[in-house]
């Protein structure tokens, strides 16, 4: 959710790197057990079970046919285990990396460090936008728990994507949007009420219309605007109901309050 340049020309520019004391800290989620024989075990078993089996088909030529026909019989379950070596060392680095990221909310913004140790600091009059998502994953009807997703939008740079691999991410969006929301809500309002046009990352609004893909749609022409399973559905009069995932859609949850409050219709 982001707001739009004119609204962000409201926003008082940032006087320090000053984030104050520290609130909370959220880190990554540590290797459990599971984690080892969901992930490890199988790929070691990968590289293993082809080595072994070389091992012992080089034992055999060696002892019945001699050295070279050892090698030619064994060499390709050899180079087999290096290559299924390759993602399990790429895999056991990945982890070790994530291992290492952090976010510390303080009083009057956020330090993150994330992956290949890079930091980013910003004050809350840094940000423009916000997305968070809570995607329920199913099976074949079955629920297989929840997804979560938080994407910050600086005001300078690229935005920056925050997973649930995190731990107590919930509890971390909740804190950041009781921080930035009553910030940004009242800019919007008044933006709105100046005829001024907010933009919501893909989605842009006014007062008259809601603009997606390319095409203006009068409010009055909009038969339907809800959040459904991590996407933004559409249905309106002129057009085919519109499908837009909710991570591409900075503020969104502004937006529908927005739309409940009539500032906006």
């Amino acid at each position: 959710m982001h707001l739009s340049s004119t609204v962000s020309a409201h926003l008082a520019p940032a006087k320090s790197q000053n984030l104050g004391p520290m609130v909370a800290i959220y880190r990554d989620r540590p290797l459990l057990w599971r984690d080892l024989f969901a992930l490890f075990v199988p790929a070691l078993l990968a590289v293993l079970l082809p080595l072994l089996y070389g091992f012992m088909r080089n034992l055999y030529a060696r002892a019945n046919y001699g050295l070279l026909a050892a090698r030619a019989w064994s060499r390709p379950w050899y180079a087999l285990a290096l290559i299924a070596a390759v993602p399990l060392l790429l895999l056991a680095l990945r982890r070790v990396r994530r291992a290492h990221r952090r976010v510390a909310l303080h009083k009057n913004g956020l330090r993150i460090e994330w992956t290949g140790g890079q930091q980013h600091v910003f004050l809350w009059e840094q940000l423009s936008g916000l997305s968070c998502s809570a995607i329920e994953n199913s099976f074949l009807g079955f629920q297989l728990g929840t997804r979560y997703q938080m994407t910050f939008f600086p005001r300078a740079g690229a935005a920056l994507q925050i997973d649930d691999h995190l731990q107590n991410l919930p509890d971390l969006m909740a804190r950041v949007k009781a921080k930035l929301h009553p910030r940004w809500l009242p800019q919007m309002r008044a933006a709105l009420r100046r005829g001024e046009t907010l933009s919501f990352g893909v989605v842009s609004v006014h007062q008259g219309w809601i603009r997606l893909r390319g095409r203006s749609i009068p409010w009055a022409q909009v038969s339907r605007l809800s959040v459904v399973r991590g996407h933004l559905v559409v249905e309106s009069g002129l057009m085919r109901r519109v499908k837009i995932p909710v991570y591409k859609i900075p503020n969104i949850e502004l937006l529908i309050q927005l739309l409940q409050e009539g500032v906006i219709s």
